[in-house]
């Protein structure tokens, strides 16, 4: 497979990954958690934000309280939300 190709088929993966993460989210199929700031709240899959995020590792992976969070702001829950269900921080999650 010559690199033209291999990066093709990458772009092509990446889109199939993308656009399944953002249908099983918007359908809530198979989310496990529920995040909450400032009244809102934000249903996601655990093993989605682990693999993007060391913080969210962290907390799944030692038991770590979601009560405690860092995250209080719905902007800053949102912004995620954007990045790892839409490839994109702006795609705000209001």
């Amino acid at each position: 497979m010559s690199y033209e190709s291999s990066y093709e088929y990458s772009r092509v993966w990446d889109g199939c990954i993308q656009s399944g993460l953002h249908r099983l989210h918007r359908d809530d199929i198979l989310c496990d958690i529920t995040l909450e700031a400032e009244g809102k709240t934000f249903r996601a899959h655990r093993v989605v934000l682990a693999s993007v995020s060391g913080y969210f590792e962290a907390m799944f992976s030692h038991n770590f309280q979601v009560r405690d969070s860092l995250l209080k702001r719905w902007y800053e829950l949102s912004f995620i939300a954007g990045i790892v269900y839409m490839g994109c921080g702006l795609c705000m999650f209001i």
